[in-house]
């Protein structure tokens, strides 16, 4: 076991929820226009509904095996030799995942905040700060998400609120003018970004006590998250 700290699926709901939109809310948008331009927003949506089914079969195994870790089913399921290649691969891909993470951080804060801070400062700060919650627990890191929850959502809010007046409808047009095809093709290079990410979660489960209420709770917050990025990808356009 990881440790013995428990969450409930409502705090569960919100991890998911601040994880889909978390770092995907600086690169999303900018990725979706390189591919469907235009149209992004509808790239955005679709790769929202095609999400579904991954979590679907998270929520499966979950529930095959509610009391172990992906680690733990994964030589279960494989056998030991197979199991534990593909639990090796499965850590490696979330090591890159959060070093590209902490980049996109040291990236935005040294181009659009702290603009002479050199970006190793920046990168250390945040490394730190992510030190410090694993090794005080995911009860720890469950709480500072639900505090800081309200503050991100209010600013979203915010930011949505101010960007009406500079709406411009033309700018979405002409809808699907190339057709399906660029759509698809940004929704297979968003569907990574921030959705399949959301199989770090297989290792969070067994620790949510409401066991029936937890696989509701992923569902919800990919959905709402990822619907919170299409309404940002709109704007942007």
């Amino acid at each position: 076991m990881l440790e013995k700290g428990k969450i409930n699926a409502g705090e569960f709901h919100i991890l998911v929820l601040v994880f889909t939109i978390g770092s995907s809310i600086l690169v999303a948008p900018s990725l979706l226009a390189s591919t469907a331009k235009q149209d992004a927003w509808i790239t955005s949506i679709m790769t929202v509904i095609i999400s579904i089914p991954f979590i679907f079969l998270y929520n499966r195994l979950a529930s095959l095996y509610p009391n172990m870790t992906f680690v733990e089913y994964n030589e279960k399921i494989l056998g030991k030799w197979a199991g534990k290649i593909t639990s090796l691969l499965y850590i490696f891909y979330f090591f890159i995942v959060s070093s590209g993470m902490v980049r996109e951080m040291g990236d935005f804060f040294t181009t659009q905040v702290l603009v002479e801070t050199p970006i190793q400062m920046i990168m250390i700060m945040f490394l730190t700060v992510s030190l410090i919650g694993v090794r005080l627990g995911l009860e720890v890191i469950c709480r500072t998400a639900l505090i800081f929850f309200p503050w991100t959502i209010a600013l979203i809010f915010l930011l949505i609120l101010f960007l009406i007046p500079e709406i411009k409808l033309e700018n979405i047009q002409p809808i699907l003018e190339e057709g399906l095809k660029p759509a698809l093709k940004g929704d297979y290079h968003y569907l990574g970004l921030p959705f399949l990410e959301l199989a770090i979660f297989v290792m969070i489960k067994p620790y949510v006590t409401d066991k029936e209420k937890m696989n509701k709770a992923f569902y919800l917050g990919t959905i709402i998250g990822g619907f919170i990025l299409s309404i940002l990808s709109a704007f942007s356009i």
